[in-house]
């Protein structure tokens, strides 16, 4: 479990290399922009798959292009994001606390924005009061403190089962073909990336798909829970912990339920399941507690 005992102020800022990462990141995507748009030149030159290599290289250029717009407003406000907490609520450490202080009452609901690597913080009208960056220094904290801390309604769900879109088993096959497609193009110049590197990345696309998760059921007494090709029961005892870690990708972060369980088995990591990983920890919480 994060501790969340308060030394107080406390303030959570960016670390000096995720820093670098926000100043350098407009300039990368922009030379991805000009990389993918290079490929454009070359996506008609008689060679097969020329038509995958067009649609693959534009989607690169507007896709970089956009990141690298968005990249320039986040750096924009990079000392905007800090944010200092204590007993009574959060600030952003930029301004006085006396006039920025949100009182942890008043803030009753959150919100993932996983594209834009943040979390808002609601008010009773829904307004965003503050800002949780994902690559604040110890942000895991940062969440676990709010999480205990803010008064939060319960989440707009009374649903027990939870399931991925049906999309993602359609998007995961995809992927690992146009994956395997791209290495037999790229096999005919350069053999070793195009066989060999690319068919160990369909590997990994499939490990993935085959150990998440695609469905969860609740019950009083149990989770039932659905991987490709199996099926797995967690009784309430066997729940010790019930947490939100990240996945971490470079800078980029994917937040998830992490099932902690009694006997050192391992996890159950839950992710992508059609609910905000915040609201899942909620209604799990519940659960555990006998209130679901």
């Amino acid at each position: 479990m994060t501790d969340t005992a308060l030394t107080l102020p406390e303030r959570f800022d960016f670390g000096r290399s995720a820093r670098w990462f926000f100043l350098i990141s407009p300039w990368l995507l922009m030379g991805m922009a000009v990389f993918f748009g290079t490929m454009l030149f070359h996506a008609d030159d008689g060679k097969s798959g020329g038509a995958f290599l067009l649609v693959f290289s534009g989607v690169g250029v507007l896709g970089a292009t956009a990141g690298a717009w968005y990249a320039w407003q986040v750096v924009r406000n990079l000392d905007e994001s800090a944010i200092s907490v204590d007993d009574q609520g959060l600030w952003p450490t930029i301004r006085n606390r006396q006039d920025a202080l949100v009182p942890w009452h008043s803030i009753v609901g959150l919100r993932e924005r996983e594209i834009l690597q943040r979390i808002d913080a609601l008010d009773a009208t829904g307004k965003t009061v503050a800002r949780l960056e994902y690559q604040l220094k110890d942000f895991d904290r940062l969440r676990a403190i709010v999480l205990q801390r803010a008064i939060l309604r319960g989440p707009a769900t009374s649903t027990d089962t939870y399931v991925r879109p049906w999309w993602h088993h359609l998007a995961a096959f995809g992927f690992m073909l146009g994956v395997l497609v791209l290495g037999g193009y790229l096999g005919q110049t350069r053999p070793f990336v195009g066989y060999v590197a690319m068919t160990c990345f369909a590997a990994v696309i499939a490990w993935e798909y085959g150990t998440s998760p695609f469905h969860l059921r609740i019950t009083p007494e149990a989770l039932e829970i659905r991987f490709p090709g199996r099926r797995r029961r967690v009784a309430r005892e066997q729940v010790s912990a019930i947490g939100i870690r990240d996945i971490a990708m470079s800078h980029h972060k994917l937040p998830q339920v992490v099932l902690t369980l009694a006997g050192g088995e391992n996890p159950v990591r839950l992710k992508s399941l059609g609910v905000q990983a915040v609201a899942l920890h909620q209604v799990l919480q519940a659960w555990h507690r006998g209130q679901a």
